[in-house]
């Protein structure tokens, strides 16, 4: 009589545990992480600010550098395998990841900081700047120090101005040079 019992009440059990299961499932599949994308990539910009205001230019090492992606990508890198409600910020996000892990690599055979690191170190920033320019146009990115985000979205501005009045001297020149035959 015990037995029959055990097995009436914990049938209605399983199956409650079963159905919560495959609930919590189907609301885990539908989550999307455009907010903790953003509050992550605040995060990492904080941190990576406040390592780089430790240090003046003349005194920082290969080293230094690859710390500063590192503090981003620890913070960010989850997200390119997760699902975004907006496409557009997903595309970004994606982008700006991959912007920090080939920065990283491209510096890791490097032994000392000079004018080429700079030169491809600035190349990066650069790209950066425009992501984190186009990100904040979606989202704004709650950082601590808005006064240092202000500045790299104004640097983001003028490299996209640039960028596209380049662009059009460029194929100015090629439809110039394309005409003279």
């Amino acid at each position: 009589m015990l037995k029959k019992l055990l097995r009436v009440s914990l049938i209605p059990l399983l199956l409650m545990l079963l159905l919560i299961t495959i609930f919590k499932s189907i609301h885990n599949s539908n989550k999307t992480y455009d907010s903790e994308f953003i509050t992550s990539l605040a995060t990492g910009l904080d941190e990576r600010w406040k390592v780089t205001a430790q240090k003046d230019d003349d005194e920082k090492e290969i080293e230094d550098y690859k710390s500063y992606i590192d503090y981003e990508l620890i913070e960010i890198e989850q997200y390119k395998t997760k699902k975004f409600k907006n496409p557009k910020l997903k595309r970004l996000a994606n982008t700006y990841i991959n912007i920090q892990r080939n920065e990283r690599e491209a510096i890791e055979n490097q032994d000392f900081v000079d004018s080429t690191f700079v030169s491809k170190w600035n190349q990066y920033q650069n790209k950066r700047f425009e992501l984190l320019l186009d990100i904040n146009s979606i989202v704004e990115i709650p950082v601590q120090d808005k006064n240092i985000l202000d500045s790299i979205l104004k640097s983001g501005k003028a490299v996209k101005e640039f960028n596209r009045v380049y662009d059009i001297w460029k194929n100015g020149t090629k439809k110039a040079s394309n005409s003279r035959f």
